[in-house]
């Protein structure tokens, strides 16, 4: 199948025939598993899609990250490469066996934790969320076999920590960082989930405030994804929290993009 490759530029931009050709096929075996046979309506399906700029990952339900294939749909967020870094950052930082992830989404952030691990852990995955947190239990069901046989896995329905005890080594996340106020892809807007998103610029603060103080009930260490023009707020509001270590660091592009707090 030949896609009009210019009237999708608008939203894929630099999409080449061969990528487009490559999804189609993703998306048609899946179509195909789920007992629909015709070829020519996917197709029109599939450019029906296109042609109103749905993301390539929510139109085919999957997308690659850290070296797997993880399904996602509306209720989570699209994985982003920047992400990666944030993997490592907690493999890096991680020296004992209990971990909390708060906003799990597709619990691809997590689950690439437990792949590269090869020593016991126990992963407490938290979203606020109930259709995103069945995400999370669906991948890790796809993907538990891959792992080291005594990983354990808990999940947990609830805002932030408020529902989470115990104690933990480190905490991490990939929390809404975008201001209501910022401007971000209208295709990300439209689409992705808002509240995985969006803070309201006058509550924003204090959502930060209350997240880093129970976090440092809980666990010694806090490690964040965060937007890079708000990054240094935020390390500036730890510091006045008295936390005893408090680094901002880039991403491969030299942009802002996480950080440590240690208490």
């Amino acid at each position: 199948m030949e896609f009009p490759i210019h009237e999708l530029e608008d939203f894929y931009p630099g999409i080449k025939q061969a990528r487009l050709s490559e999804e189609f096929d993703r998306y048609y075996h899946l179509e195909t598993l789920k007992g629909y046979h015709s070829l020519e309506l996917a197709e029109q399906n599939f450019l029906d899609f296109l042609k109103k700029g749905t993301p390539l990952a929510y139109i085919t339900n999957q997308a690659y990250f850290y070296n797997a294939w993880f399904y996602v749909d509306e209720n989570v967020l699209i994985p982003r490469f920047e992400s990666e870094g944030l993997v490592e950052l907690v493999i890096k930082n991680l020296k004992g066996n209990k971990v909390c992830e708060v906003g799990s989404g597709s619990g691809c952030l997590g689950l690439s934790i437990l792949k590269e691990t090869q020593k016991p852990l126990e992963l407490t995955f938290v979203d606020l969320s109930e259709k995103a947190l069945e995400v999370t239990k669906f991948n890790y069901q796809t993907h538990k076999y891959s792992f080291h046989p005594d990983h354990k896995v808990n999940f947990i329905l609830g805002d932030r920590l408020e529902k989470v005890s115990g104690e933990f080594d480190l905490i991490f996340s990939n929390p809404p960082y975008v201001k209501r106020s910022q401007i971000i892809h209208d295709i990300t807007k439209k689409y992705e989930p808002d509240m995985a998103l969006f803070l309201d610029d006058e509550t924003y603060e204090q959502w930060y405030r209350d997240f880093f103080e129970a976090a440092r009930k809980l666990a010694p260490i806090l490690l964040l994804e965060g937007h890079e023009y708000n990054l240094q707020d935020l390390a500036e509001l730890a510091r006045l929290m008295d936390f005893q270590k408090v680094e901002v660091t880039q991403d491969l592009n030299r942009r802002d993009r996480y950080l440590y707090l240690g208490s």
